[in-house]
């Protein structure tokens, strides 16, 4: 068996997101729910403090040979996995990750997705509108196709803000969602 290991978001320069750091003091303290957001009009919170915005979302793509194919009656023979990764970067230079994968077809088109059609969607976007981001995303690309290689490029986008905003309140996703 080989250690796979996946590179994060590129270090900084022109045209790469920053690398992630620490949440600062004043995020910690200024968490709030999509419920709370929408009751203030979606403004930033009284503090005065502004909600952390999309700056960055990277998708990568990565082929992983498999040792010796795999065969079943759904999928085929099967000698590589595909693992579609999406990193998102907040205004403070926070990054969550998501990913999603394949049996061997579809992650050039997942990351096509990610990259050219959804990231220009949720730039600038608050980071924390997790829900009504998935609801745009859904209804903007429900005609070219509500399976398949889009939901999968939605799922690992979904999945990375959701790990975002659990850096930011210092928790493990798993504590974050419950």
């Amino acid at each position: 068996s080989s250690n796979l290991t996946f590179p994060g978001p590129p270090a900084c320069g022109p045209g790469t997101a920053p690398r992630p750091q620490a949440p600062s003091a004043c995020l910690l303290l200024c968490k709030n729910t999509l419920g709370e957001r929408q009751r203030r009009g979606g403004k930033a919170p009284s503090t005065g403090a502004p909600m952390p915005k999309i700056a960055h979302l990277q998708a990568d793509h990565y082929r992983i040979p498999l040792p010796r194919a795999l065969e079943d009656s759904m999928h085929g023979t099967m000698t590589v996995f595909e693992v579609s990764t999406a990193w998102v970067t907040d205004s403070d230079g926070l990054t969550g990750v998501g990913y999603t994968f394949t049996c061997g077809v579809n992650g050039g088109a997942i990351h096509n997705i990610l990259s050219r059609e959804m990231a220009p969607r949720v730039m600038a976007r608050e980071a924390d509108l997790i829900e009504a981001i998935w609801k745009d995303l859904w209804w903007a690309f429900h005609y070219g196709g509500r399976g398949g290689p889009t939901v999968l490029a939605l799922s690992a986008l979904d999945m990375a803000l959701w790990d975002l905003k659990a850096k930011r309140a210092g928790l493990p996703l798993y504590k974050a969602l419950g």
